[in-house]
């Protein structure tokens, strides 16, 4: 009677969490390509290890989410006395042409760039307002439409001139 060779052919090494080795080795038959034999080892305090680990990673997380709201209420305290000085005219945060910093803040880049030169200005052409930013003229006079339309700044035609004015209010 002719033996078989047994060929461990599949071995496979499993580690879970970084720390807890799991072993599996599997020995088969080649010519049936039936397993005989699979062995498996792990660390019994393995889940006990795992549990402890859990644990104070919940505890972790409970610190963190503790933190996030003690820092999101100074926020929105922050932001209400920051309103509050803002209704009250007592804000510093202003430019020469009496744009609000919170006003700036809730543009986009390009027309904030636009607002800070014709506040430099307090009144102006969009030729004179082009030479501020350094951009075309026609995409200054399309910025200073747009600005118009949201109502913070005002149109002024001066014979076959336009003039925009930063708004009182802005």
């Amino acid at each position: 009677m002719k033996r078989r060779p047994l060929i461990a052919t599949h071995r496979k090494v499993f580690i879970t969490m970084g720390r807890y080795l799991c072993l599996v080795i599997e020995v088969f038959d080649t010519k049936t390509e039936r397993s005989l034999m699979s062995k498996t080892e792990i660390d019994t305090n393995a889940l006990s290890k795992m549990e402890k680990e859990f644990s104070s990673m919940r505890i972790y997380l409970e610190q963190v989410l503790t933190l996030q709201k003690e820092i999101l209420e100074k926020l929105a305290k922050e932001t209400e006395k920051r309103i509050d000085e803002e209704e009250d005219g007592s804000s510093e945060g202003g430019l020469s042409g009496g744009i609000s910093v919170a006003v700036l803040l809730k543009l986009p880049d390009h027309l904030r760039k636009t607002m800070i030169a014709l506040s430099k200005l307090i009144e102006g052409r969009a030729d004179e307002v082009a030479n501020i930013t350094g951009r075309a003229r026609a995409i200054e006079s399309g910025y200073l439409n747009q600005l118009v339309r949201l109502g913070y700044v005002k149109k002024v035609r001066r014979k076959h001139q336009i003039y925009f004015a930063v708004e009182s209010g802005a």
